[in-house]
């Protein structure tokens, strides 16, 4: 049902990295290259994966006569819907089964699915399950690329210096604390012991982890 392994899909655009850095979309008149701006992408998109999973999950029971359902109930964006699935238990002899879907519309601004009224009449009784990118993700991984390239350039300038005069850079490590503090999970006593189990099923389904896959 989820993700077996870290999830390798870049949580930010080159355009975004390079307009948080320069100013500006493309590496134009820059002493980087695309490549350049791929690797650091690649690199803040791990590093957040690496510490927060590799998605927020969350799920809703479905109704026959309702067709819209806000999938987050809060007031933040959602960068992009990972994976929908139906929780179908339609043979208790082989326990659960998911059905994934990807027949539906989605407004990722006010975190809304709509399915049309055959499929909530289809899966009326079921639960969905919802695993989703949230925009906070989005904004930490194009101000970690950034930093990272301006970084770069400061390493370059003052060799050797441990620090810079580089307005932005300041601005852009405080923009970082400020959404890792934010982002902070609110653990309970032995909440650890639960992460490698998917909450959302009734029997804790142990998520593998294919560490060197």
């Amino acid at each position: 049902m989820t993700d077996q392994h870290l999830s390798t899909t870049a949580l930010c655009t080159e355009a975004e990295v390079l307009q948080m850095a320069y100013g500006k979309s493309d590496t134009t008149s820059l002493d980087y290259s695309s490549s350049d701006v791929t690797q650091a992408i690649s690199d803040a998109s791990k590093a957040i994966y690496r510490k927060y999973g590799n998605s927020e999950k969350s799920q809703f029971y479905i109704e026959s006569d309702q067709t819209e359902y806000e999938f987050r109930p809060d007031n933040m964006e959602t960068y992009f819907i990972k994976q929908l699935v139906i929780h179908d238990i339609d043979d208790a002899d082989s326990g659960m089964s998911y059905k994934a879907s990807t027949d539906y519309a989605v407004d990722l601004n006010v975190n809304k699915l709509t399915f049309t009224s055959t499929q909530s009449s289809d899966w009326a009784g079921r639960y969905c399950y919802v695993d989703y990118i949230p925009v906070e993700w989005n904004l930490l991984a194009k101000n970690k690329a950034a930093l990272d390239l301006l970084d770069g350039d400061a390493a370059m300038m003052n060799a050797g210096e441990g620090t810079t005069d580089n307005p932005r850079v300041a601005r852009l490590a405080k923009k970082i604390t400020m959404l890792e503090r934010d982002m902070r999970p609110f653990e309970c006593e032995g909440s650890m012991e639960n992460k490698d189990y998917e909450p959302r099923t009734y029997d804790r389904t142990y998520i593998k982890q294919l560490r060197f896959r």
